[in-house]
Formats: C-alpha cells, structure tokens, sequence
C-alpha cells in the first residue's frame, strides 16, 4: 500500500445503516411506549387506590362511631338490669299466683261436686268461696 492509493471505503451500505437507525428509533419509541403505559396504569391504580382508602376511611370512621354507641347502649342494658330481672320475676310471681287461685278453685269446685253426688253436706256456692282476690 502506497500513500498514493486511496483508502477503501468502509464496507457498510447506506441501506444498513438507515436499518440500524430505524430500529434504534423503534427501540426508543418502545421504550417511550412502555414507559408512558407503565405511568397510565399507576395513575389509574393510584386514582383507584385513593377511592378504596376513603371509602374504607369512612367505614372505619362508621364503624368507630357504632362501636362507642354500642358500648354506651351495653352500658346502660347492664346498668338497667337489676330491674329487668325484677320485673321478669314480679311477671313471674303473678302468673304462679294466678295459677295457684286457678288450682284452687278447681279443687272447690271438685269438692263441692262431690259432696253434692254424696248427698250430703253443706253445699256452698261458688261465690261464697274465698279466693284470694
């Protein structure tokens, strides 16, 4: 090789070289791409996120508020039930009274059948008996 020769060209083609800047500029607008999807999906999860939380703040925020009313109403019922319990068992003394006055007449009333099949005896009247009134 002497200095009067002139250098070879490189051995690329045009054409080679406008297909390695067309895929650069398809690798960047890829990345671009993925890029921006990566972002539109964030703002939608985060917008989405962002509603769960205040709506879960606000059930929490109900939930809170029904817990202190509950425990206030509990209060009271366990305040107050020395007097249900009374209440329950004065229900419970009148109905065994009422049964008992029943019981009794009926065993007058069985009595003055018999005496009056027997014959004899003093029959008194059913309203002549004394029952507990």
């Amino acid at each position: 090789m002497s200095a009067t020769t002139i250098p070879q060209r490189p051995g690329t083609s045009g054409t080679e070289a406008a297909l390695k800047t067309s895929r650069r500029l398809a690798s960047e607008q890829l990345r671009q791409a993925e890029r921006a999807e990566r972002v539109y999906r964030a703002r939608k999860r985060a917008a989405a996120a962002r509603a769960n939380y205040a709506e879960a703040r606000s059930h929490l925020r109900q939930a809170r508020e029904h817990l202190a009313l509950g425990a206030r109403l509990l209060f009271g019922v366990v305040r107050w039930l020395p007097y249900v319990w009374r209440e329950k068992s004065e229900a419970r003394r009148v109905r065994a009274e009422e049964k008992k006055r029943r019981k009794v007449i009926e065993m007058k009333r069985r009595l003055e059948e018999k005496l009056a099949a027997s014959g004899g005896g003093l029959v008194m009247p059913m309203a002549m008996v004394r029952t507990g009134d």
